[in-house]
């Protein structure tokens, strides 16, 4: 058996290859390439279903109360960008070389983690997809927020006591920072990060829809998202959104300074160029989570400044005991 290292092209033909194919066309045709079928698509498509069936009620009620519906529309189309790059992460040509290169797998991650939920998020879909599901299901989901709601659940089985606890845990506010950071930390070692990429069902079911669900949790409490609101305090935001900015930063740091290769499953695929393909991915993961956090820490600092002295004025004594003829007259 030929080593596979005996048969790898060194960076330099590698990146004559590229130029090469960059040249004949070569390049713009593996864009429209290697596209697949995820089972993710099929929940995707039911969302998007419910959603949409949701939302045309919706605007159709405010509509008729004779309200403006921009502002519901506007966060539909920023749902909708949510829903297309989390379809580019799973049946683009990311997610096929993500299984040669590493590079292409921690692009991929991004998209699933630091990209479409904030999308996600910031599109409020939540009151839509509500209206839009099937009766039996939204009373049975009004009977489970019921029946889980306190400390002593109404329904005295151990299930629902057991619902309750697991409510009453993912209602705290930095749950959701700690979980999705370790997380992180934990799909990123070398054990489960191989047994991701040679498992289908654990990589898309397990690695990626805790990406993906984990990642929205953290950023509804740094937006917030008609009807929830952030449970941390902005000074938390500012905190949980640090604390994340810098376990990616310890993720990335790790691939680029390691020389040896972190994850068994690359060294072995004989990639094309293997040898910088892990300090490349850690240099994408680095400056792509900041690209997503650095402006999130910045909206979050600005607005927790602004919205300070707005509430200063309305909790002030004088504001709540003058008249609006008084302060006209001063």
């Amino acid at each position: 058996m030929v080593p596979l290292d005996s048969w790898r092209p060194s960076p330099q033909e590698h990146y004559s290859q590229c130029c090469r194919s960059a040249e004949d066309g070569s390049a713009l045709k593996a864009l429209f390439q290697h596209w697949s079928f995820d089972p993710f698509i099929v929940v995707i498509a039911v969302v998007a279903t419910v959603h949409g069936r949701g939302l045309r009620k919706h605007l159709h009620a405010i509509a008729r109360s004779g309200r403006s519906t921009r502002t519901w529309i506007g966060q539909a189309f920023i749902w909708w960008a949510g829903l297309v790059v989390l379809l580019l992460a799973v049946v683009s040509p990311v997610d096929y070389w993500s299984d040669t290169y590493l590079s292409a797998h921690v692009v991929q991650h991004i998209l699933l983690a630091f990209v479409a939920p904030p999308l996600i998020v910031l599109g409020a879909p939540w009151v839509p997809l509500l209206r839009g599901l099937p009766r039996p299901l939204a009373r049975l989901y009004g009977r489970l927020l019921r029946r889980t709601r306190g400390r002593r659940p109404v329904a005295d089985r151990p299930f629902w006591h057991a619902a309750a606890a697991v409510r009453r845990v993912a209602a705290k506010p930095y749950t959701p920072v700690v979980f999705f950071n370790v997380d992180m930390l934990i799909w990123h070692l070398p054990g489960p990060f191989d047994l991701a990429a040679g498992n289908q069902t654990v990589h898309i079911w397990l690695e990626h829809g805790s990406f993906f669900g984990l990642g929205v949790c953290l950023w509804l409490q740094v937006f917030g998202s008609y009807p929830f609101r952030p449970a941390l305090a902005p000074v938390g935001r500012v905190a949980a959104l640090i604390a994340s900015n810098a376990v990616m930063v310890v993720i990335a740091m790790t691939m680029v300074m390691f020389a040896h290769d972190l994850y068994p499953w690359y060294a072995s695929r004989g990639a094309s160029a293997q040898a910088a393909d892990q300090q490349i991915a850690g240099a994408i993961l680095w400056v792509c989570g900041e690209v997503t956090f650095l402006p999130s820490i910045l909206y979050t600092v600005t607005k927790w400044l602004d919205d300070d002295p707005k509430r200063a004025a309305a909790l002030s004594p004088t504001s709540r005991t003058e008249s609006p003829l008084a302060r006209s007259a001063l």
